[in-house]
């Protein structure tokens, strides 16, 4: 009777505990309807709660201090399923950049998500132990998983990769050797990359393969411009044709390193939108997955237009509409993900911009869609990867194993893939081009 009432406990403590934690309030800059915080009280009381609890949505405002305690209350990925619902992407507000009067607040569902934060609070410190160790064996399982579907992919493709000429064979394993001696260095110590984990690894293996080859059928001119490059890593490999690039435009402060920085003339901190060169600035710009974290991307491209000289490029890849569904778009991106399309969308996008779509193509095709897919929620969203992440790269011996291991278990993948990803992929990547009038 005892055990039946501590495993009926248990499992009720879990459901409140996922229930509170799955739609966990999100952060928004703007003011909604709902009582206001008393600014003299800088805590969620008793009495603020009870309050609270007239509203059918309550929502509990902050300050700058206030935002900053929480981010680290409830930072990613360091707890299970935990997200700022309603991000705006790519013009987040960055809470460590605002001044300290900034105000923002903190919308809940509905009264029962609120009265649920304090049990939850409670129980966060042993069920975050117990369930981020049960999604480190779930994502172990689910690689695993997945290294035999690619295995057992290519044992069928087999005869597709003996009819891959020696030249393109090459050409794409050096491109693979570079991306993977990036992605997990065989020296050093200390947690691997996000990129070093295999369904993200795929990804930016097959993107920088599109942009090169965009980049050598459509070499770009400067002056030139870097929109998102972060801290230069991923530039540093797809751009790699591009031996300088004039300008970075950030919207937060990244530590580049010495070999990314060494490519930029200068890097800008701001928006697309900002107005921070003036109209027909640059012939050549680059945006490597931006436009999938821009709400309003019409209005991006009008403004990116405008920064480009008659006949000037730009290139840019992003998310396509093969990234669909509740579970990848609701849950997984926290509603943070826009513009998913397939390429005649974006074609006619920027044609209303007159910028004329030299290239289009897909990358990462069945079935290296499928494992990104299957690994995306816990790569991002709990704290498994970095977990492993942390065990691996703690030796060069570990270090090199798991290079031998996504070499096996991607690089036919990668041979087939622009084969196989002619009409849809999850990525995809474009050349337009604006109009020379003077033409």
């Amino acid at each position: 009777m005892l055990g039946l009432l501590i495993t009926v406990g248990t499992v009720l403590l879990v459901a409140i505990y996922a229930y509170a934690i799955l739609p966990f309030p999100y952060f928004t800059p703007h003011m909604g309807a709902g009582p206001v915080k008393d600014e003299s009280n800088k805590r969620l009381t008793l009495l603020t709660l009870l309050k609270a609890l007239r509203h059918p949505r309550p929502r509990w405002e902050m300050d700058h201090a206030e935002i900053s305690r929480m981010m680290s209350l409830f930072r990613e990925p360091e707890r299970p399923y935990v997200s700022w619902r309603n991000s705006s992407g790519y013009y987040d507000l960055q809470a460590g950049s605002q001044d300290s009067a900034t105000q923002s607040c903190l919308v809940f569902r509905s009264r029962l998500f609120l009265v649920l934060l304090w049990p939850r609070l409670m129980l966060d410190r042993p069920l975050s132990w117990f369930l981020n160790r049960l999604n480190l064996a779930a994502f172990c399982l689910v690689i695993a998983l997945s290294y035999i579907l690619m295995r057992l992919s290519a044992l069928r493709n087999k005869q597709r990769i003996k009819n891959i000429s020696e030249p393109l064979k090459y050409r794409l394993s050096a491109h693979f050797t570079q991306h993977l001696e990036a992605f997990v260095p065989a020296e050093g110590r200390g947690e691997l990359s996000i990129f070093a984990e295999p369904g993200y690894f795929f990804f930016k293996l097959a993107e920088g393969r599109l942009f090169r080859q965009a980049l050598s059928c459509f070499p770009p001119k400067g002056p030139s411009l870097d929109i998102g490059p972060d801290d230069g890593v991923i530039s540093l490999l797809h751009l790699a044709p591009v031996l300088f690039i004039d300008y970075g435009l950030n919207t937060s402060d990244y530590a580049f390193s010495g070999a990314a920085r060494s490519k930029y003339g200068a890097i800008k901190k701001g928006f697309i939108e900002d107005d921070i060169f003036p109209n027909g600035s640059f012939s050549s710009i680059f945006m490597i997955h931006v436009v999938d974290h821009i709400p309003d991307l019409e209005g991006a491209l009008k403004h990116l237009a405008s920064l480009l000289k008659p006949g000037g490029r730009l290139y840019f890849s992003g998310l396509s509409h093969d990234f669909n569904g509740w579970w990848l778009e609701r849950i997984c991106a926290a509603g943070a993900v826009w513009n998913n399309r397939p390429i005649t969308w974006y074609r006619d996008l920027c044609a209303r911009q007159g910028l004329e779509t030299l290239h289009a193509s897909y990358c990462q095709a069945v079935p290296g869609n499928m494992v990104w897919k299957a690994t995306y929620a816990f790569a991002m969203k709990t704290a498994a990867w970095r977990q492993l992440a942390r065990w691996l790269g703690a030796t060069s011996s570990r270090r090199r194993k798991w290079a031998s291991f996504l070499t096996s278990m991607w690089m036919t993948a990668f041979l087939l893939d622009e084969e196989l990803a002619v009409d849809r992929g999850l990525n995809f990547m474009m050349v337009v081009q604006k109009a020379d009038q003077s033409a």
